[in-house]
């Protein structure tokens, strides 16, 4: 039968798993398309998962390509457990952590065990979100919490385990931990491009627990990538020339473009300059502080073009059904939702109305209160939202402020225009 061709043709790659786990989509969406086969798939699923565990119970040093089988059968249950009960991810967790922290093998297979207790992890944060979907919170936080233990002892294994690193920085963040994954965070030894791709798991998470000044230096290190790259770029593309690598210039050029219009790179501005004037103690101040923001930086959206979206979310071991987003791993460690352009118009259009106030603009500050007036009013599916609750409020009451001063600077009467002066 056509199950028994797709078995034999996954048990041909024996201990490849980098050749398996490139394979590992077509088989899911296969067997996706073919929903007749999808019970008999998950019962031999759980017989060679249930079979591989066994093999391993009583043997303490871990044969290669035994690993590269458990491997596969858990990367592949994964994609079929969440329909199953919040038990039966808690029972695979423990038999894939147990083997991943206690198994010995090899050096070079300390990576392959570290993505054991990666999947077991996983496991944890899906029956995590089954036990919150039941109302039990608890139980939830008290599973993030597990998973995240799991993993740094998994990094006690491997320092340098990289998506070992990556997850437990969701988590932090997720638990308040924001010093314990911004110090994760910098062990990743991010380098050019990166601080474009990976700075959305740091960027903007340190203020919400009051580390603004912590979240600054992140959000500065991160900015710096796109300055560097403006600077270095002409005498990268000189260079091409004098050296005769003439195809090299178009993949630069692109390469800057992509930058320039980065979508990370509105964001960290807006979190930047958000972190800037909450550190000061008063209206005056921040007033002053506002007179001298460049309009320029708050730009919109390219003309005719949608921003370039770099970041690498998929970066993210994630071990989720295929067309289901909302069950991704990275979606489940999510501390904030991730910014999209509705988010980066409204704090945009929030610091234009502010800037506007400070310089007494009426007419500029009256359209900017029409455009988030506007942008406040599309209809968002609210599990979908790219501004969380508050941040919303924090819009709803610039807007509100926004409407006062203009008012009061219409109307001229200074105890009132003093009032919202002070207000600001």
């Amino acid at each position: 039968p056509p199950s028994k061709l797709v078995w034999d043709y996954i048990d041909r790659f024996g201990a490849k798993a980098v050749c398996f786990s490139d394979l590992k989509p077509y088989v899911i969406s296969w067997f996706g398309k073919t929903q007749g086969f999808l019970a008999e798939f998950r019962l031999t699923l759980e017989s060679k998962f249930a079979d591989a565990v066994a093999t391993f119970a009583d043997n303490k040093a871990m044969p290669v390509e035994r690993l590269a089988t458990l491997q596969k059968f858990a990367w592949l249950a994964s994609y079929f457990d969440t329909e199953n009960s919040p038990a039966s991810s808690l029972d695979r967790a423990k038999t894939l952590i147990e083997i991943g922290l206690t198994k010995d093998c090899a050096e070079e297979q300390q990576l392959a065990l570290g993505e054991l207790v990666l999947l077991g992890c996983h496991y944890l944060i899906f029956a995590a979100q089954k036990f919150e979907e039941l109302e039990d919170v608890s139980t939830a936080e008290a599973l993030r919490f597990q998973s995240l233990c799991m993993l740094l002892a998994g990094l006690r294994r491997n320092k340098d385990d990289f998506q070992l690193k990556l997850l437990a920085i969701r988590l932090y963040n997720q638990l308040g931990g924001y010093m314990h994954a911004r110090e994760l965070y910098q062990s990743l030894n991010n380098r050019n491009v990166q601080h474009d791709t990976l700075s959305y798991l740091i960027v903007g998470h340190g203020a919400i627990f009051g580390h603004r000044q912590q979240d600054l230096d992140a959000i500065y290190d991160a900015l710096e990538i796109y300055q560097q790259s403006e600077a270095q770029m002409p005498g990268m593309i000189k260079l091409a020339f004098e050296n005769g690598v003439y195809s090299k210039v178009p993949e630069f050029v692109e390469f800057q473009r992509r930058l320039t219009n980065s979508i990370q790179q509105a964001v960290s501005i807006r979190y930047a300059t958000r972190n800037e004037i909450v550190g000061l103690r008063n209206g005056a101040d921040a007033l002053r502080e506002w007179q001298q923001v460049d309009l320029g930086v708050f730009k919109g959206k390219p003309v005719s073009r949608l921003w370039d979206d770099n970041r690498d979310t998929d970066v993210l071991f994630c071990c989720s059904p295929p067309d289901n987003d909302r069950r991704s791993i990275e979606r489940l460690t999510r501390t904030l939702p991730l910014p999209d352009e509705h988010w980066i118009d409204v704090f945009g259009e929030i610091s234009k109305l502010m800037v506007h106030i400070s310089n007494r603009d009426v007419g500029q500050a009256q359209r900017s209160v029409e455009k988030l007036e506007e942008l406040l009013e599309k209809g968002e599916d609210p599990e979908d939202s790219s501004l969380p609750a508050h941040e919303l409020v924090l819009a709803r009451n610039t807007l509100s402020l926004g409407k006062f001063a203009i008012k009061a600077l219409r109307d001229g009467d200074k105890v009132v225009a003093d009032a919202g002066k002070s207000s600001l």
